[in-house]
């Protein structure tokens, strides 16, 4: 392994207590994901990765779910979600990596890119971002069952349309929030160019 990156809702400052899982990104070298002169395919990389997982922690409860394998440590407050990935190249100064999708194909992804574009757009909203993403969180988990909402699509999507900016009631931030997850019928979003800070 070449190195492990916190990624997820804790990076972002949006978990909720109990609720959200640790996501770490295991950064693993390009040869772990060829078999001869392919690529292996993401499926079988993720099932690769959790047999290496099992054989390791013979105590822990480990399994599957999407693209992570996930880690219950015994005695543990909260679930590792470890996401496995391939560091790919450098894009305007931050590193991007190939994770498997959720349809067994390969994608790309920059941690510090989200990170950084939520950070810019809740400078913008005086800090108020990061708490209407946690009023989001806190009404998903707390619906039985709970609501099918990513954690890292309700981050992006606050943060790409501006709607914890201006002068605005935390109200009107959730109602403009789920008035365009309705509009967008929860398609997928472009996440907007960085802009300068």
């Amino acid at each position: 392994m070449a190195a492990v990156v916190r990624i997820g809702s804790h990076s972002r400052g949006t978990a909720i207590r109990t609720y959200s899982d640790v996501d770490l990104l295991a950064v693993l070298r390009r040869k772990e994901a060829r078999w001869g002169h392919r690529d292996v395919s993401p499926d079988r990389f993720v099932r690769r990765i959790s047999g290496d997982l099992r054989d390791r922690y013979t105590a822990t409860s480990i399994r599957r779910d999407g693209q992570a394998v996930v880690l219950q440590f015994s005695g543990g407050e909260h679930a590792v979600d470890l996401v496995p990935g391939i560091f790919e190249r450098i894009d305007s100064s931050r590193a991007v990596y190939r994770i498997p999708g959720d349809a067994n194909e390969w994608i790309e992804t920059s941690p510090d890119r989200h990170k950084r574009l939520f950070q810019i757009a809740s400078a913008k909203s005086g800090g108020k971002l990061r708490l209407v993403s946690q009023l989001i969180k806190g009404w998903r988990y707390g619906r039985e069952p709970p609501f099918d909402l990513s954690s890292f699509y309700t981050d992006m999507l606050l943060a790409s349309s501006g709607i914890a900016s201006g002068v605005k009631s935390y109200g009107e931030c959730l109602y403009e929030f789920f008035a365009e997850l309705a509009r967008r019928e929860g398609r997928d979003f472009k996440i907007q160019k960085e802009s300068q800070a």
